[in-house]
C-alpha cells in the first residue's frame, strides 16, 4: 500500500523468513519495526492480537505470523 522501499528492511525480512529460532526471529522483527517507525510516513495505531478458541477435540491447529487460516494439519478427534 505504501510502496515502502528499504534494502536493510528487505534483507531482514528474508532472514526472518528462513529463521527457525523464535527468539532470533522475534529480534529480527523488532529491528524491522524500528526501521519502519524511523523511515515511514504513516503511524501504526495498533497491532492485531490473535485469539483462537478451539474445542478440546481439535488438534493440529497453529497460529501463524500472517494471521492466515491454514487447515492442512487440523483434525477433529472423536
Amino acid at each position: 500500500y505504501t510502496h515502502f522501499q528499504n534494502t536493510k528492511y528487505d534483507s531482514l525480512y528474508r532472514s526472518a523468513l528462513s529463521e527457525k529460532n523464535d527468539s532470533i526471529r522475534h529480534s529480527i522483527y523488532n529491528k524491522m519495526d524500528k526501521i519502519i517507525i524511523e523511515n515511514s510516513v504513516i503511524v501504526p495505531l495498533y497491532y492485531d492480537r490473535v485469539l483462537c478458541f478451539l474445542q478440546k477435540n481439535i488438534t493440529g491447529f497453529k497460529v501463524n505470523s500472517r494471521n492466515l487460516l491454514e487447515l492442512k494439519t487440523v483434525s477433529k478427534n472423536k
